[in-house]
């Protein structure tokens, strides 16, 4: 077994490359955009917020500000056991603000799902 698994790896490789050589190079075969979503790929129901969210930064403005606003989508979710300070945990006895936030969080959600 010492020398054949190396030829048969190295023919598997050959072979391989020799196919790959023959692949029609026509307008359905273009290259494609490496900065631009063709617009018949639409992401997965969930991470459609973050999508919209990528999608909101100017183009002029670099993609690295797109992350960082995932990312701090994401951020906020891990501080909000410590921003609830109230001894109240059901909502039937939380004040109006509250509510209207949580309204207002829950439109927004939607309305990003639906945007992208």
């Amino acid at each position: 077994m010492g020398w054949r698994l190396p030829v048969g790896v190295l023919r598997h490789h050959l072979l391989r490359a020799d196919l790959l050589r023959r692949v029609p190079r026509g307008a359905e075969f273009r290259a494609g955009e490496s900065l631009q979503t063709p617009p018949h790929i639409a992401p997965v129901w969930y991470f459609t917020p973050f999508y919209a969210m990528l999608r909101a930064v100017p183009s002029f403005a670099e993609r690295r500000y797109g992350v960082l606003v995932m990312g701090a989508a994401i951020v906020v979710l891990f501080f909000v056991p410590w921003l609830d300070r109230s001894p109240v945990l059901s909502i039937r006895y939380r004040g109006p603000l509250y509510k209207i936030a949580l309204a207002i969080f829950s439109v927004a959600f939607v309305i990003l799902g639906c945007a992208a």
